[in-house]
Order: C-alpha cells, then sequence, then structure tokens
C-alpha cells in the first residue's frame, strides 16, 4: 500500500489546484535572469498562501479555503512529449526504490526461494506525483486549464503601458484561435493581474511609482501590483557581502525540478537529432555508392 502523511481533502487540493500563467515581456524575463530564474520561478515558493481565502459560489454563499496552493507556469510551457514523460516517471520510481529503508521489509522463506517484499510502496507516492504533475488534461477536460493570466512587465520598458496592452493582445489572439491550440483556458474571459517589475539596483522609483500609477488607471487599483525585488550586480557572489551568506534559498527545490526537466528533455532532442544525423549519413553513403556503380 502507499504511505504519505496528507489528508485526503489536502492531497486533492495539492494535486488539482487552480492554475494561473505567467506572460511575460522580454525586459521583464531579462531581469528575472539575472538571478537566474524566470518569473514562474521567482513566485513559486509563495504559491501557497498562509491565511484563509474566501470566494462566492454563484448563489453567492462564501466559501472559505485554508492552505490554498496556486500553480503558476509560463505562458509557452509545454507538457513533455511521451518519450520523456516515461522516462521521467521511471527514474522517480528508481530513485524511490533507491532511497527505501530496508526495514520496511519482511522475508518469505519457501523452499525454492527467499522473497523480501516490502510492507508499502512509496515508489506509488512518487510515481502518482510524478505523473500528475507532468500529465496534461485531455479535450473534455478542465483540470489543468488556466484560470487566470499574470502580466509582467518591467519599468525598464521605454513604453510599460504599451507593453501590457500588446501581452493582453497576444493573449485574447491565441485564445480566440481555431482550432484550439496550447495553452487552454478555463473560460472566454479569463481574469488578468498586471505586474509591474521594478529592479531596485538599476531602476528610478519615481518612474516605477509613475508608471504604477498609470497602470492602476487603465486596469484597476486591485488587478495591479508594484513588484520591487534587488537583483545581483554583474560579477556580484553570495560572498561579497556577509549577510547574504547564510542566507535560505527557498528556490533550491523548484529550480532543480526544472532544470531537471530541461536537461533530460535536452537530451532527448539531441539524442534524437544525432539519430537522425546517422540517418542521413548512411542514406548519403548509399547514395554515393550507386553513383558510383552507375
Amino acid at each position: 500500500m502507499a504511505q504519505t502523511k496528507k489528508s485526503v481533502s489536502e492531497f486533492i487540493q495539492d494535486a488539482f489546484c487552480p492554475m494561473v500563467a505567467v506572460l511575460c515581456s522580454y525586459d521583464a524575463e531579462t531581469i528575472c535572469r539575472k538571478n537566474n530564474l524566470t518569473f514562474a520561478e521567482l513566485i513559486q515558493p509563495f504559491c501557497r498562501l498562509p491565511s484563509e481565502v474566501g470566494y462566492r459560489d454563484p448563489s453567492n454563499t462564501l466559501i472559505v479555503l485554508k492552505n490554498l496552493r496556486l500553480e503558476i507556469k509560463d505562458y509557452n510551457s509545454l507538457p513533455p512529449q511521451n518519450t520523456l514523460a516515461k522516462k521521467l516517471l521511471n527514474d522517480c520510481v528508481f530513485n524511490a526504490l533507491t532511497n527505501g529503508s530496508t526495514s520496511n521489509e519482511r522475508e518469505i522463506d519457501t523452499e525454492q526461494y527467499q522473497l523480501h517484499i516490502q510492507n508499502t510502496t512509496p515508489w506509488f507516492d512518487a510515481w502518482r506525483d510524478c505523473f500528475l504533475r507532468i500529465a496534461y488534461s485531455g479535450d473534455h477536460e478542465f483540470l489543468k486549464n488556466y484560470l487566470a493570466c499574470i502580466m509582467v512587465v518591467s519599468t525598464s520598458h521605454l513604453d510599460p503601458i504599451d507593453a501590457f496592452s500588446k501581452l493582453v493582445q497576444l493573449q485574447n489572439q491565441q485564445q480566440q484561435q481555431i482550432p484550439a491550440k496550447l495553452p487552454k483556458w478555463f473560460m472566454t474571459n479569463i481574469y488578468k493581474y498586471f505586474v509591474l517589475l521594478h529592479d531596485v539596483t538599476e531602476g528610478e522609483e519615481s518612474k516605477a511609482i509613475s508608471v504604477f500609477g498609470d497602470l492602476k488607471q487603465q486596469y484597476g487599483a486591485g488587478n495591479c501590483h508594484l513588484l520591487q525585488i534587488n537583483s545581483k550586480r554583474p560579477g556580484q557572489t553570495n560572498s561579497d557581502t556577509s549577510e547574504t551568506t547564510n542566507m535560505p534559498d527557498p528556490w533550491r527545490l523548484y529550480v532543480k525540478q526544472s532544470s531537471t526537466s530541461n536537461q533530460q528533455q535536452s537530451q532527448t532532442i539531441s539524442k534524437r537529432d544525432g539519430s537522425m544525423s546517422d540517418s542521413l549519413s548512411n542514406l548519403t553513403e548509399l547514395i554515393d555508392q550507386e553513383l558510383n556503380l552507375n
């Protein structure tokens, strides 16, 4: 049997949480890349809300949720191909079996065999979590369709308001195209949230405040947020200052998962390209042989 510390409600809440897409301008991604992160990775450690969240259903009844978690992904992210998905599932099962405890086993002795059988199946928990993470919903499902989209533009852009307008237009065009393509959306008029990204190490605060005021007038104060980050300066490392030496790294887990998936996907693509190159070289040799014979 599987072994998990989560209750049924906690498992369902984590496995099928609301999904939100992130659509960034090039300048916003450039600022995040200075910290070796994407914007989606930047906010991953803060996707579980510590306070209660209330919303009203169609009958205007207030429903309160605790420990709500949001799954935020990049607008351009795609589910892994079948070959890579199988490899990810096999790897997670192998790692779970390798790291398993031998004290969880019991022996069964027969006249011909001596078997070691585990009392629980921790590999199934790993397989299930990996499957739910990489699986994508079918055309008839809405479990992993995006409920909202976060538009992100930095204050370093020459015209941030115009950049936000173009991002909204891009999302609307993608959602209205026929036939529908990824990403998929839960409804026609999805909720849009606008984040103005400001790097305090290089930007002017007066410009950020001015642009943010225009942004609130354009889309409403409740739909906008000014996010200020403190990026590393070029050439700066953690050892340069004593304050950052012992600071925790809340992004380690999320960046590790993302880099592992990207690395394995790159290996799959390189193997495919290598096999294609070998096939082309073999075909070229056959053509040369035919030409020489004639």
